[in-house]
C-alpha cells in the first residue's frame, strides 16, 4: 500500500517497497509543468490506454490554423481536464511558423491551486 503525507513544506511518499521519497513542493511544481509540456506534445489517440490525452491533430493543424480561439480554447480545456494542480489559465499565445504554418510556438501563463504563478515560453508543438 502506498501513503502519501502532505505537509506544509512538501510530500512524503511511502510505498510497499519500504522506499520513502521527500518532495518539496517546488519540485512538485517542476513535475506539474514537466507533464503539462509533455501532454502538450502528445497527439490525441497515441496512446492506448486514454486516447483522448494529449491535443487533437484535427484542431490543430487542419486549416493551418485558421481559428485561433478555437486552438486557444483546445489547449486550455485539455490542461483543466488532466491536470487538477492548475487553479486558472490566464493566458494562451500562440505563433506559427515553418513550413505550411506547421510549428506552432505557445506561451501559457497559469497558477497553480498553491497559489504559484508559472509562464511557459516557447513551447514548440510541430506537426
Amino acid at each position: 500500500m502506498d501513503i502519501k503525507l502532505i505537509t506544509n513544506t512538501g510530500e512524503i511518499y511511502l510505498n510497499d517497497k519500504l522506499d520513502i521519497e521527500f518532495y518539496t513542493e517546488a519540485e512538485n511544481d517542476l513535475e506539474i509543468i514537466q507533464k503539462i509540456v509533455l501532454m502538450l506534445n502528445i497527439r490525441q489517440g497515441e496512446l492506448p490506454y486514454n486516447v483522448k490525452y494529449g491535443l487533437s491533430w484535427a484542431i490543430l493543424f487542419e486549416g493551418h490554423g485558421n481559428n485561433i480561439q478555437t486552438i486557444k480554447e483546445h489547449v486550455r480545456n485539455q490542461i483543466l481536464k488532466y491536470f487538477d494542480e492548475v487553479d486558472k489559465i490566464f493566458y494562451i499565445e500562440m505563433e506559427w511558423s515553418g513550413e505550411y504554418m506547421r510549428a506552432l510556438s505557445l506561451n501559457i501563463n497559469f497558477t497553480l491551486k498553491n497559489g504559484k504563478g508559472y509562464g511557459l515560453e516557447g513551447v514548440n508543438i510541430f506537426g
